[in-house]
């Protein structure tokens, strides 16, 4: 059976521990990219929340002059 030499595993574990650094590195990377892509999209639909709660409000006033003329109109007959 083949002696494993001590350079041997230490040359591997360095590789593995390289390797590991690099692993570590991308998922912090991810992590930040990813709350990134949360912050912006919450951002997005806060606007798109405001931009729709404008326009209810707007039609809501619409429809609220419609009726306040049809009442009136009633009311001069």
């Amino acid at each position: 059976m083949a002696e494993v030499s001590l350079e041997f595993i230490q040359s591997q574990l360095q590789s593995i521990q390289m390797q590991l650094r690099e692993i570590k590195a991308t998922a912090d990377l991810d992590r930040r990219n990813t709350r990134s892509m949360y912050d912006n999209l919450a951002a997005e639909m806060t606007r798109g929340l405001g931009d729709l709660s404008v326009r209810i409000d707007g039609l809501a006033t619409l429809i609220e002059d419609r009726f306040n003329h049809l009442i009136e109109v009633i009311s001069n007959k």
